[in-house]
């Protein structure tokens, strides 16, 4: 399941594209991190975090991954939080950006 996925970003974002996916990296380990103490509290954050940053670059899935860690960090879901962020991890090392013209 290598196949990359092309998002089409508007070019005024390209300084920030870079940043971005690379906080979404730092935030899936921030994850895991609170996982593992059930630190449910900054699950739900994070994945807040991700719903409502994801749309705003271009990233919808991103927003879909962040609102589902969300939702199962409110039901104390281990099982589901990690199968998110499993999800998110394998979309970030698809994910190609394209931007468009301005």
């Amino acid at each position: 399941m290598s196949n990359k996925i092309l998002i089409k970003v508007d070019k005024d974002l390209e300084d920030l594209i870079p940043g971005y996916l690379e906080s979404l990296n730092t935030s899936s380990n921030a994850i895991k991190e609170a996982i593992e103490s059930s630190d449910w509290s900054t699950c739900q954050k994070i994945g807040h975090n991700l719903k409502g940053s994801g749309g705003s670059y271009g990233f919808d899935f991103v927003s879909e991954m962040g609102g589902n860690i969300e939702n199962a960090a409110s039901q104390r879901n281990k099982e589901q939080i990690q199968g998110s962020i499993k999800d998110l991890k394998e979309y970030l090392n698809r994910v190609e950006v394209s931007y468009l013209p301005a």
